[in-house]
């Protein structure tokens, strides 16, 4: 474990978002300055998990590069591995990066945090129920990107939610969550409209007690490109679905278990043609 979240957003160049804590590991480097991709034991971004809540984030930055797609206020804590995880973790090349989700708040309880400032504007609630329940819940967009969007005359919208809801069910819990960024521009570029977007949303069910461990849970990740010139557009459109199970049980005389991925891909590209001939009829 790195630091505590107190001290991550103060940290000089995390930027308010605890994620760039792992930037102070030795073996980590950046790829390029400023950008969230970071690369462990030279290895390549992509070969770095970010795990939070027991769920490998498939987007855990927005655009691929950009600020981290989680709000800051989830995070108490961030770990990194020593090295390859155990299969307890999955399939996985390189390291894992831990995102601690802060402690609960105590029974009936309800805190708010709103947040509105040049890097980002959200709002964070967290809600205790006296059984053992506790909601959390975020949304927030970039204040920055939303201005530049509107400078430049069109939009840029870098914006992500969270919502996750446990409950103690006999001696473990079982908890929800869901999870999603939604990344869109639109500008005019030399005369040309142009607009792309990349969204990810990603939900899991999932009861763990010391003993056992049952997991349910989707993705799905859409990209999109639109270019209209004069007389033709062009659009191309592409989906990853997946559905994924996981179980495991531990006993005294050890671990097992077993996982599951089904994915589906698809890419769809269309052209359309106008013209703008006068009509010959008379």
């Amino acid at each position: 474990m790195i630091a505590a979240v107190a001290s991550l957003v103060l940290a000089q160049g995390t930027w308010g978002e605890p994620a760039r804590e792992v930037f102070l590991d030795s073996s980590a480097r950046s790829i390029l300055a400023g950008i969230n991709a970071v690369s462990f034991d030279g290895l390549q971004p992509a070969a770095t998990s970010f795990d939070f809540d027991g769920v490998k984030l498939l987007a855990p930055a927005h655009a691929l590069f950009g600020p981290t797609a989680l709000h800051p206020a989830w995070t108490e804590s961030v770990g990194i591995s020593s090295g390859i995880d155990s299969t307890a973790r999955g399939r996985q090349l390189g390291r894992t990066v831990t995102l601690f989700s802060r402690t609960s708040a105590p029974p009936s309880t309800t805190r708010v945090w709103i947040r509105a400032d040049l890097l980002h504007t959200g709002l964070f609630v967290e809600r205790t129920t006296a059984d053992g329940g506790v909601l959390h819940g975020a949304v927030r967009f970039f204040t920055t990107a939303a201005i530049a969007g509107a400078v430049l005359e069109g939009s840029l919208l870098l914006g992500d939610y969270q919502l996750r809801y446990a409950q103690k069910l006999g001696d473990g819990e079982l908890r929800a969550l869901a999870v999603g960024t939604l990344d869109a521009i639109a500008l005019t570029v030399s005369g040309i409209p142009l607009a792309a977007r990349l969204q990810n949303h990603q939900v899991d069910l999932r009861y763990q007690s010391k003993q056992l461990e049952l997991g349910l849970g989707a993705h799905r990740s859409t990209i999109g490109l639109t270019l209209n010139g004069a007389t033709v557009g062009n659009a191309i459109d592409g989906a990853e679905d997946a559905i994924n199970a996981r179980a495991s049980a531990t006993s005294k005389l050890g671990r097992a278990g077993i996982d599951f991925e089904l994915r589906r891909l698809s890419l769809l590209r269309a052209t359309t043609f106008t013209s703008d001939a006068p009509s010959n009829t008379t």
